[in-house]
């Protein structure tokens, strides 16, 4: 998973952090799908 748009948008009142409280609950598959990629950097995404 790719979290795109949890910063920097006023209307996102969560940001990473929140988003990262709420997986901590999660399953360790679930935490580790997440790839959190810095602002501004491109990546290439095979799907």
């Amino acid at each position: 998973m790719l979290p795109v748009h949890y910063e920097g948008w006023r209307h996102f009142v969560e940001g990473r952090e929140a988003m990262e409280r709420a997986l901590a609950g999660a399953s360790a598959g679930v935490r580790e799908s997440f790839r959190w990629l810095p602002i501004g950097t491109a990546e290439e995404v095979t799907v």
